[in-house]
């Protein structure tokens, strides 16, 4: 497989959905719901986009995820029975996609392919613009509770 980075990071887009829709599923505040959505629209994108990447280039795009998908949706599903999901919350999230910001910069890297780049490059901006969101909500949250 030529585009081994531009799979991994399909897989973590797979598994963070996986997080993702956990936590859209537990959420009660209204505007952490809105910013968990954002953020899944966003993968939902990404992943369709980079899932055509994987198959235009004769790669097998493989929809399964990993383990990791398991293991966000029980640290969701933990952390809202015990703390609920809150602004503050957000910080979780937020440091979890620095990992997918990273897997970005590395299929950036490896993508020789022009218009496969600038899409990659498009959905790293609209992600990291998101992520600035969550932190900004979880300080606003972690200050409220101060």
């Amino acid at each position: 497989m030529y585009h081994n980075h531009l799979a991994a990071l399909h897989t973590a887009i797979i598994d963070a959905r996986e997080g993702y829709s956990k936590a859209i599923e537990k959420a009660e505040d209204p505007d952490v719901l809105e910013r968990l959505r954002a953020v899944d629209a966003l993968h939902q994108a990404a992943h369709a986009d980079i899932h055509r990447m994987l198959s235009t280039h004769g790669d097998k795009a493989d929809d399964e995820g990993s383990l990791m998908g398991s293991v966000h949706k029980a640290v969701v599903t933990a952390r809202s029975a015990i703390l609920g999901l809150d602004d503050a919350s957000l910080s979780a999230f937020a440091s979890g996609e620095e990992n997918t910001l990273e897997a970005y910069d590395e299929a950036i890297d490896e993508t020789t392919n022009p218009a496969d780049r600038t899409t990659l490059q498009r959905h790293r901006e609209a992600l990291a613009s998101e992520v600035s969101k969550l932190n900004r909500q979880a300080q606003a949250g972690e200050t409220a509770v101060i």
